[in-house]
């Protein structure tokens, strides 16, 4: 008597065995969890501690609303790189760099930015709206994001 469909029955030993016909292995329906976030100008890589090379997950998380948000859509409209200075500090790296104690930096929520025109990238940040701080250095922009609260769009200037 055979399979009744088959069209679709594979031949004898055609896939890895876990019981007889039709109980084979299937494929997983969920893909495996990536390794590296997806976004459009920037890589994983260039959020990490400088200190320790770590990323939490709610950092990761943080970090790529803060891309979603503010700085793919910046990138985009500069249409130049844009070179992240710090994205995620752990504890000890914010102590020794001098960040304040509750850094957003702490929670992945911020990156210290920097590119061949600041001023320009901060009008474009400031014209898209989103963001929560964007603090403008002599060398560099701080921009940060909240995924959760307001985003207080708080622009500052230091020398």
């Amino acid at each position: 008597m055979g399979c009744p469909h088959p069209t679709i029955a594979p031949e004898r030993g055609s896939y890895p065995s876990v019981g007889p016909w039709p109980y084979v292995r299937a494929k997983s329906l969920h893909p495996p969890p990536k390794t590296e976030i997806t976004m459009k100008y920037f890589k994983e890589k260039e959020f990490v501690c400088r200190c320790c090379g770590e990323l939490p997950p709610v950092a990761r998380e943080n970090i790529v609303a803060l891309v979603e948000n503010v700085l793919d859509p910046a990138r985009e409209r500069f249409g130049k790189p844009i070179i992240v200075n710090s994205g995620y500090r752990c504890p000890k790296h914010n102590k020794e760099v001098g960040g304040v104690a509750n850094s957003q930096h702490l929670r992945g929520e911020a990156a210290d930015v920097r590119c061949t025109d600041n001023k320009r990238l901060a009008e474009i940040i400031e014209q898209n709206g989103k963001y929560d701080q964007l603090i403008i250095y002599p060398t560099f922009l701080h921009v940060s994001w909240k995924r959760s609260g307001v985003n207080r769009r708080a622009k500052l200037w230091s020398r």
